[in-house]
């Protein structure tokens, strides 16, 4: 019998599913706290921290160096840059040694929506983490940094941003 026939690999119960469903209420309720400030989807605020965090005053070369800040593809970001335009929370800038690219600059809007945007996440935190000691958070952050690193040496994820620290290295974000 293979793995994925397997009864104990099937229970809605099991490690697995169990994430899944945390991967998705926690989406669900991202989402619907990003809708209150015009964010449609759980990348988009991220696009924003990457362009506050990494940009030079705020921009960032092109969407190829963007997608690869976040370990995606350029066409995968596409629809959230146009959207975040749309709402006039970044703007695209003609470059002026090469006119095909395009520099991407976050707003004054923008940096406000982020800035929205990072306190739902707290708030979304706090609530997910409601009745856990510290201790117990240490202990599954500890357990989810194990994972990652496992599943991208398994993978051999070379497009992966890299190991994870274990929290007690106290790398800052």
């Amino acid at each position: 019998m293979t793995m994925c026939h397997d009864e104990k690999y099937n229970s809605r119960h099991s490690a697995e599913w169990l994430f899944r469903d945390l991967n998705n209420a926690y989406r669900m309720a991202s989402d619907a706290a990003f809708a209150k400030f015009g964010v449609k989807e759980f990348g988009q605020p991220i696009i924003l921290f990457m362009l506050e965090r990494y940009g030079k005053d705020g921009v960032i070369a092109t969407q190829k160096e963007l997608a690869q800040r976040m370990g995606v593809s350029p066409t995968t970001i596409t629809i959230s840059l146009k959207s975040l335009e749309r709402l006039g929370c970044i703007r695209k800038i003609n470059d002026k040694k090469d006119l095909r690219k395009n520099q991407i600059e976050i707003t004054e809007k923008g940096k406000m929506v982020a800035k929205q945007c990072r306190k739902a996440f707290e708030d979304l935190n706090k609530a997910m983490y409601e009745g856990f000691t510290p201790e117990e958070r240490e202990l599954i952050s500890s357990f989810f940094i194990r994972m990652t690193n496992n599943l991208i040496k398994a993978a051999k994820l070379s497009c992966f941003p890299g190991e994870r620290n274990e929290p007690d290295d106290k790398d800052s974000d």
